[in-house]
């Protein structure tokens, strides 16, 4: 199930204005993005944007890139900006028009970058990933790829991936409510039957008042 304000509020609302006119002037997408998180661990001294890291980072965002449903990736080793330079402006990758030693003040000080793609501190490095929109099942399959394919590179590093994002939360929320509401569904009906049994004490009559509650929900049901 997927949820969007337009379903919970006047279709006239101010907000669906300003929302349609930001999204046209900015060309922004209806769909959500997934969001990875790779955060270094306490252990693990320095930032993401020292060289090794930044190979991992690299290696993380390529391999991200390949898995099915995955349309898009931004990070920091593939985003482009443009740099005045003597010959006129050129746009180009981040890393390859930065020079080694002005990376983390050029990357830090742009409030483009930090903290949207990169914490203050350096510490915290943002993948955003565009996916359709897919179904339950579908993004459970998608979240165990990325744990799989992703986790073994980024935990190589003393790291850690976290899965961020409306529809990867969502999706597990569902889940997780799923779980949740078979347990007690069947722990009330265990209740229940207990409380029947010790009643009636007859299973003969805590069978006949289960089969009427069952017919009595039907019927109910059915008159909806």
């Amino acid at each position: 199930t997927h949820y969007s304000m337009s379903q919970f509020m006047p279709k006239d609302h101010p907000l669906f204005g300003s929302d349609r006119v930001i999204k046209n002037t900015f060309k922004l997408s209806d769909r959500e993005p997934a969001i990875l998180n790779l955060v270094l661990s306490d252990a693990e001294k320095g930032t993401w944007l020292q060289k090794g890291r930044l190979a991992i980072l690299e290696k993380a965002t390529a391999e991200l890139s390949t898995i099915p449903n995955i349309e898009k990736v931004l990070g920091l080793t593939n985003i482009e900006m443009a740099k005045d330079t003597p010959q006129g402006i050129q746009v180009d990758r981040l890393l390859r028009t930065t020079e080694p030693k002005e990376l983390e003040g050029r990357i830090l000080k742009d409030p483009l970058l930090s903290p949207g793609l990169i914490s203050q501190d350096g510490r915290v490095s943002t993948l955003i990933a565009e996916i359709p929109n897919l179904s339950e099942k579908e993004m459970n399959e998608l979240i165990a790829q990325i744990k799989t394919r992703l986790g073994p590179i980024v935990e190589a590093n003393g790291s850690k991936l976290m899965i961020s994002g409306v529809l990867p939360l969502q999706t597990q929320m569902t889940s997780l409510l799923s779980k949740e509401l078979l347990n007690f569904f069947g722990l009330a009906f265990l209740v229940c039957l207990v409380t029947l049994m010790a009643y009636f004490r007859s299973f003969s009559t805590v069978v006949l008042c289960l089969v009427l509650v069952i017919i009595a929900n039907i019927a109910t049901f059915a008159s909806l």
